[in-house]
């Protein structure tokens, strides 16, 4: 009998977590709505009327917040105090069933608001360096707007563009030796990756016409991809680099 009355209280101790855990979550969503209106408005990009509502609404949680905090106080002083009072075993069968609904609506109520925080947090797909950010705090962010630039330094490559003449002799998996103007007298071993299937001049924005019918024949470059194999944090996009590339491999 003991055990089972035990049991009958988690329930209630339980519920009583889950509803501050449930009242944590909005004041959470409360706090970063407000946040977020609080430097709009300073800005001017809202109205006042929307300001007094969220702090209205966060005053709200903070008080929704405390009195949770306080029932689960009460809710623990009656653990310890329905112990000793062993002869109440049947009030205290309903108070579970009644709970473990709350539970199950608290639970379901604090696992909408979670969704909720994390559609308005955006991650990165990578782990890695930001170069450039092209939002600012405050500014509303639409579906498939840019809001950073970010690289994995741990993935770098380089981009070479090999004249079609001497095209014939590069083959995938050739080691390659690659300098770095930044670093003069310092090597980065590679090996290709990947040999384009057209010249440069085909991916220009702009090609060059001929109506005359004149041709001029000009030796064109063919992009060739090379992986780093040991890149560190030095190698970052954009910098100038001199490879040579081992065709007798």
């Amino acid at each position: 009998m003991p055990k089972l009355l035990s049991n009958k209280l988690g329930v209630i101790q339980r519920a009583a977590q889950s509803a501050l855990a449930s009242t944590g979550h909005q004041l959470t969503l409360a706090q970063t709505n407000f946040q977020r209106d609080d430097s709009l408005v300073k800005d001017g990009l809202t109205a006042r009327k929307t300001w007094d509502e969220s702090r209205t609404l966060l005053l709200q949680r903070q008080d929704e917040q405390r009195e949770a905090q306080a029932q689960q106080v009460a809710s623990q002083a009656a653990y310890a105090n329905t112990l000793a009072q062993r002869g109440q075993l049947l009030v205290l069968d309903r108070q579970a069933d009644m709970q473990r609904q709350q539970v199950k609506a608290l639970q379901a109520q604090a696992d909408q608001l979670k969704q909720e925080i994390a559609d308005r947090t955006l991650r990165s797909p990578v782990n890695g360096v930001v170069d450039k950010t092209l939002g600012d705090v405050g500014d509303y962010i639409q579906a498939g707007q840019w809001v950073m630039m970010v690289h994995d330094p741990k993935k770098v490559w380089v981009e070479a563009n090999v004249k079609e003449t001497a095209l014939g002799e590069v083959a995938v998996g050739q080691p390659v030796t690659v300098g770095v103007d930044a670093y003069p007298g310092r090597d980065w071993p590679g090996h290709v990756l990947r040999v384009g299937n057209a010249a440069t001049n085909q991916f220009a924005l702009l090609p060059s016409p001929n109506p005359s019918g004149n041709f001029t024949k000009i030796t064109q470059r063919v992009p060739v991809r090379i992986a780093l194999d040991n890149p560190d944090a030095r190698l970052r996009p954009g910098l100038m680099v001199e490879v040579a590339i081992n065709v007798a491999h």
